[in-house]
């Protein structure tokens, strides 16, 4: 049997949910499986958020009953759950307060109404497919929010379930949840769903633990950061866990552990792509050398300074004893030998606590001078290099110095073939990129023109030509002929020029999600399924929302998903104008990036080498930063003559639309000369309105009315502040159809 585990981002739109039902469907006519899957998209953070507005004693009716009508939750029978959720908010909503428990309870659902809705969708395909509900065989303790299962218990309860099926059947599995020997509902923490795959395996000796994402696999470094990241076809499990440690997005450490017990291979594989091979994680041995660099972006860096307790033992068992009595766990930690300086990463988020708890336990050594000093630094991330033997470590490090890039501290593990490093967080991925050039194979390059190829010249191209690969392993120099010539002919290497593009990539992913949960509600949706795909349903939604009323909030939602255009040396095409190769600018704004653009092509016209990328990188981002500087310049100019002109219209009406939402207010665009201000929440006196992200709206506590993005408002100009730039407005009355 193969466990084959779906995420929530497989789950949550149209496009990758038919790859999903296709997947199970090929799979389950083939051979032996078992299916767990998690809460669609973003159930697990919509339910928590109803909650918490339940418990703040606010009206969580609007946002319940829109999570109610999803698309996804059409055309089954959801009722129990949908039941038991309302009884549980207000219940919460008339004590105004939970338990870890309650929470518990409440995110469950988001699995048991996605095991329902797959289950049903498999049956439709003709697939003997049943629902499972972990709970009946994840037995755990009562440590609610992050429960430990019980094996022995819950190996014989899933062993017992799955023996009782009939051969052929599919178990769709809930994942993230479990329950107590007294049958209270349990979740399992951070990557739950993961957790409950590996178990599942782990219990019935699987054949292979299958992960279904939105990524081809495990590469060496984040692709999003570093363009030319390669996949890593397979890992060992040691080195797997050194990932899931240090913030690979796709690993936990605790998801590796119940598969190495019964050495069980975990395939990484993309949903869009499932005829791929993925990265394969096993106990197979994997050539020894750098695997994979990873990111820990949300942390912070305590540093601990106390020339006074040289000498005195003990010092850091006090700190971490600290620590420890507040459950703060430490990743990198960085110390002299002295004891007076220890620099030490935590989690962001709980940084303050982590200072607070140290000042109480060296209260008296600060009276008596003996600390000075325990500050936080939160702009720092960590990079880590699995598999860095110190040996060598001193080529990434040499690399960074030379790029400006000085590392504040590191360290490397026991094995001391991994090493991590801190840097400033605006650095991380110039510092991702420099250390992934050196390490994976971006050797120095080294251009030569041969004049002459008689017999002296013919026989350096030949030894050059025999001995490249030798130099580029044992010196990391890579010799690149570009040019041979005689009196009378050159030849030259048809090789890819250096040049400056204006670059525009692909719509943010997180993004296109929100949006597609805001469509959702009116009948559009965005296939997934490929770049081409989205690019369609992208333009189809802006034609079919022309001329109606959720125009101008969905225009407005498109345009904000989209990335932003700036230039590089590294060209991946301009995803807006459609273009392959963007490389001419005539705005007056990109004068600069032209100039540069004209003077390279003359250059390379008249025979001339290729430029340097790194110097040419440089004046790319360089001309970008300014270009952002040049818009919001004109931006403030423009707003300063919009509250010159308005400070002439004071207490005059005007039909507006809602531009904006925020906790503090509206944004409204007045249609006839395009002013824009602010309506702020405590000057709309009709009701209480409090902020609602999910539906980029306001919402009436007692009327329920809601004021959303798009929607047409009478507005009056209540102030012009010439000074700040800034409008304000009253809000008159909102337009209904």
């Amino acid at each position: 049997m193969k466990i084959l585990k779906f995420g929530g981002k497989s789950l949550s739109f149209t496009g990758a949910f038919d790859h999903v039902i296709s997947i199970i469907k090929n799979r389950a006519q083939k051979e032996s499986i078992a299916v767990v899957v998690s809460a669609f998209g973003d159930t697990t953070d919509v339910l928590e958020k109803i909650l918490e507005q339940a418990a703040k004693q606010e009206n969580f009716t609007l946002l319940f009953e829109t999570f109610k009508k999803q698309p996804q939750h059409k055309g089954i029978d959801l009722t129990h759950e949908f039941d038991f959720l309302q009884k549980i908010f207000e219940g919460v909503h008339l004590l105004g307060d939970y338990s870890l428990k309650i929470k518990d309870s409440v995110l469950a659902q988001g699995e048991l109404i996605s095991g329902k809705i797959v289950t049903k969708k498999l049956q439709e395909q003709a697939i003997n497919a049943v629902f499972t509900d972990s709970r009946s065989l994840i037995i755990t303790d009562n440590t609610f929010g992050n429960a430990q299962p019980i094996a022995s218990v819950s190996r014989q309860k899933t062993i017992a379930h799955f023996s009782s099926l009939d051969k052929g059947t599919t178990a769709v599995v809930t994942g993230f949840i479990g329950a107590t020997l007294h049958n209270e509902t349990t979740t399992l923490g951070r990557n739950g769903s993961n957790y409950s795959a590996a178990l599942l395996a782990n219990y019935l000796e699987a054949e292979e633990l299958q992960n279904y994402t939105h990524v081809d696999g495990i590469f060496t470094a984040n692709p999003d950061w570093v363009s030319d990241a390669q996949k890593i076809e397979r890992l060992h499990f040691n080195e797997a866990n050194e990932l899931a440690n240090f913030g690979a997005s796709i690993l936990h450490a605790k998801t590796i552990v119940p598969l190495i017990e019964k050495n069980i291979p975990l395939r990484i594989l993309n949903t869009f792509k499932p005829e791929e091979n993925g990265t394969l994680i096993s106990s197979e041995p994997t050539l020894s050398g750098i695997k994979s660099l990873s990111v820990l972006a949300d942390v912070a860096l305590i540093n601990f300074e106390g020339r006074g307790l040289l000498g005195k033992a003990g010092v850091d068992a006090r700190i971490f004893t600290a620590l420890s009595e507040k459950n703060i766990s430490v990743s990198v930690i960085s110390q002299g030998s002295s004891e007076r300086g220890l620099g030490f990463i935590v989690e962001k988020g709980r940084a303050t606590e982590a200072v607070l708890a140290l000042e109480k336990e060296f209260e008296t050594d600060f009276y008596t001078r003996d600390v000075n000093h325990i500050s936080i630094d939160d702009e720092v991330a960590v990079i880590s290099i699995i598999g860095q033997d110190l040996s060598t470590f001193h080529k990434p490090y040499n690399a960074l110095i030379q790029n400006k890039i000085i590392p504040i501290l590191f360290n490397n593990t026991v094995t001391g073939r991994n090493v991590s490093i801190v840097v400033k967080k605006e650095a991380t991925k110039k510092a991702l990129n420099v250390i992934h050039g050196q390490i994976f194979g971006v050797s120095k390059k080294i251009n030569l023109a041969i004049f002459g190829h008689g017999s002296v010249g013919g026989t350096l191209i030949d030894q050059i030509l025999q001995n490249t690969e030798n130099i580029e392993t044992k010196k990391q120099l890579k010799l690149v002929v570009f040019a041979i010539a005689n009196s009378r002919n050159l030849l030259l290497n048809k090789q890819k020029k250096t040049f400056i593009y204006r670059i525009h990539d692909e719509p943010d992913q997180d993004k296109l999600f929100n949006l597609q949960s805001v469509i959702n509600k009116f009948g559009y949706s965005i296939n997934f399924k490929s770049k081409d795909t989205i690019s369609k349903s992208l333009n189809e939604l802006l034609t079919n929302v022309s001329g109606k009323k959720e125009q101008n909030m969905v225009d407005t939602l498109t345009i904000r998903s989209m990335s932003k255009a700036a230039y590089s040396t590294e060209n991946i095409g301009h995803y807006g104008l459609a273009f392959d190769y963007y490389s001419h600018f005539t705005s007056p704004i990109r004068r600069y990036p032209d100039v540069i653009a004209h003077r390279l092509l003359q250059h390379y016209l008249d025979g001339g080498a290729t430029i340097s990328q790194e110097e040419l990188e440089e004046k790319a981002v360089h001309c970008s930063q300014m270009e952002n500087l040049a818009a919001n310049a004109e931006r403030d100019s423009i707003k300063y003559m919009q509250v010159k002109f308005m400070q002439d219209h004071k207490d005059e009406e005007f039909l507006g639309v809602i531009s904006g939402v925020t906790e503090w207010g509206i944004y409204v665009e007045i249609v006839e000369n395009k002013c824009e201000g602010m309506v702020r929440i405590r000057d709309i006196k009709d009701d209480y309105y409090t902020f609602d992200d999910t539906q980029y709206a306001l919402v009436g506590e007692v009327s329920k009315n809601i004021l959303q993005l798009g929607d047409e408002v009478i507005v009056k100009v209540k102030n012009a502040d010439l000074v700040k730039k800034q409008l304000d407005f009253t809000l008159i009355k909102q337009v209904k159809e």
